[in-house]
């Protein structure tokens, strides 16, 4: 029969940074593990996180606020 299995424990993977911006590698990430993949609008995540961190800690924010951000999300061709 037909025997299908997963690589991962994992359902949902969330990707930035440079290679993020390239579907080609998302999808066949995708495709090879059977997961789905989301990656931000805001691809480049450990910059933001790191102007944030030196902002708050500059005192230019007052209060830690959780933003939030657009997803795409991509599946692999054999979904």
């Amino acid at each position: 029969g037909n025997a299908s299995f997963s690589l991962s424990f994992f359902h949902l993977y969330r990707v930035d940074g440079g290679i993020s911006n390239n579907d080609f590698v998302l999808e066949l990430m995708s495709s090879l593990t059977c997961q789905t993949i989301d990656r931000p609008s805001q691809t480049d995540m450990s910059t933001l996180g790191a102007a944030f961190l030196a902002g708050l800690s500059a005192g230019k924010f007052c209060y830690v606020k959780v933003f939030s951000y657009d997803v795409t999300r991509i599946t692999g061709s054999s979904k």
